[in-house]
C-alpha cells in the first residue's frame, strides 16, 4: 500500500516543524508503481547476467534496454513531481515509445561518457582524477537532471551557469539530492559487482527514488528555480482567476447589452443575478461597479454604486463605501455636463 501524504501526514503532527516538513515533502516515495518497474529491471537484468554467464551476446542488448527505460521514466518522474503532481507517474508504453520522453538517453549519454572518461583514465594510472571525474558528475547530476526535465533543452541543462544557478536555487536541499546521487551511484556499484537480483531491484529503486526527491525539490524551489508547476497552489490560483474574470465580463457584455436598449433596471437586474452564484458577492459587485464605470452612459453605474454602497455600509466597510459614492458624484457631474452641452 502506497505510504501517500493524507496517510503519512495524520501521523506527522507530533514532529517538529523541520521534520514535518521532510516528512511530508517525501511521503509516498514508496509505492507500488515504481517498485513493480524496479522488480522487472532487476528480474531483466537478471536474466543478461545469466545471458553474460553463458556468452550471448544477447544480454547486452537486455541492459541497454533496461538502461534506456530507467532513463526515461527518470526524467518523467522529475518533470511529473517538479510541475506539482503529488504521487509517481505511471509507466506506459510512452514512456519507452514516446519522442518527448527520449531525454533520459541524454542522461545515460552523459553517464557513459563520465563513466568511460573514468575508465580511461583509471587504466592510465589516474585513479584519484578518475575518481574525481566520478565525483563531479554526481555532483552536478541533480542539477542537470533537473534542468533536463523542466526545460526540455539539452543546451540549457549543460550550460555551467545554469548548473550553477540551479544548484544556488536548491539551497541546503542539493547536498541531500548529491548525497542521494552518490548512494545511488555506490549500489549500483556494488549491484554491477555483485549482480544479484536483491542488489539490482535495491539499485533500480534507488535511482527512481532519487528522481522522485528531485522533482519534489525542484517544486517545493519552484518560484527561485523558475519553473512552472501547473498544479501548484499559485497556478491553481491564477486558473481561477482568470476563469472568474472571463465569467464576469461574459455576464457584463450580456448587460450591456440590454443597457444599450434602454432597459438600465433589466442591466442591473443582470448583474445582481450573476453575482449572486460567486463565494463573495459583494466583492463581485464591486469590480462589476469599476468596469460600469467606464460605459458612456453612466446611469447604470449610478444606479448600481448606490444600492453598493449601501451594501459596504451595511457591513462597515464605510471607507469603500465612500469611495463608490464619490465615483458616483463623478458621474453625476459629468452626465449633467453632457446634458447641458447637448442643450
Amino acid at each position: 500500500m502506497p505510504f501517500t501524504r493524507a496517510r503519512v501526514g495524520r501521523y506527522a503532527v507530533n514532529l517538529p516543524a523541520p521534520a514535518q516538513r521532510f516528512v511530508r515533502r517525501f511521503a509516498g516515495i514508496l509505492d507500488v508503481g515504481p517498485l513493480a518497474v524496479s522488480g522487472a529491471a532487476a528480474l531483466i537484468l537478471s536474466v543478461a547476467v545469466f545471458g553474460f554467464a553463458m556468452g550471448l551476446p544477447l544480454a547486452y542488448l537486455l541492459v541497454g534496454w533496461v538502461c534506456w527505460v530507467l532513463g526515461n521514466f527518470f526524467v518523467e518522474i522529475v518533470e511529473h513531481r517538479a510541475t506539482g503532481n503529488p504521487d509517481w507517474p505511471t509507466f506506459s508504453l510512452d514512456t519507452i515509445a514516446a519522442g518527448r520522453r527520449q531525454l533520459g538517453l541524454v542522461l545515460l549519454a552523459l553517464g557513459g561518457a563520465v563513466l568511460g572518461a573514468a575508465i580511461w583514465l583509471q587504466a592510465r594510472g589516474h585513479a584519484t582524477a578518475a575518481a574525481a571525474l566520478i565525483a563531479a558528475g554526481l555532483l552536478c547530476a541533480p542539477a542537470i537532471a533537473a534542468l533536463l526535465a523542466v526545460t526540455r533543452s539539452i543546451p540549457r541543462a549543460l550550460d555551467p551557469r545554469g548548473i550553477a544557478r540551479a544548484s544556488v536555487a536548491f539551497g541546503l536541499d542539493y547536498p541531500l539530492c548529491a548525497v542521494l546521487a552518490f548512494a545511488a551511484g555506490a549500489l549500483g556499484w556494488m549491484a554491477f559487482a555483485r549482480r544479484g537480483f536483491v542488489q539490482l531491484f535495491v539499485t533500480a529503486y534507488a535511482v527512481l527514488a532519487v528522481a522522485f526527491v528531485i522533482g519534489s525539490v525542484v517544486y517545493d524551489r519552484r518560484l527561485k528555480l523558475g519553473v512552472h508547476a501547473p498544479r501548484s497552489p499559485e497556478a491553481r490560483l491564477e486558473a481561477e482567476r482568470r476563469r472568474l474574470e472571463g465569467a464576469r465580463r461574459a455576464a457584463l457584455g450580456h448587460a450591456y447589452g440590454i443597457a444599450a436598449g434602454g432597459g438600465v433596471a433589466r442591466s442591473i437586474a443582470h448583474i445582481g443575478a450573476y453575482v449572486a452564484t460567486e463565494s463573495d458577492p459583494l466583492a463581485a459587485t464591486l469590480w462589476m461597479f469599476q468596469e460600469v464605470t467606464r460605459w458612456e452612459d453612466g446611469r447604470p453605474a449610478l444606479e448600481l454604486g448606490v444600492q453598493l454602497a449601501a451594501d459596504l455600509n451595511s457591513v462597515g466597510r464605510a471607507a469603500e463605501a465612500a469611495k463608490v459614492l464619490a465615483t458616483c458624484r463623478y458621474l453625476e457631474d459629468r452626465r449633467h455636463a453632457g446634458q447641458d452641452r447637448r442643450r
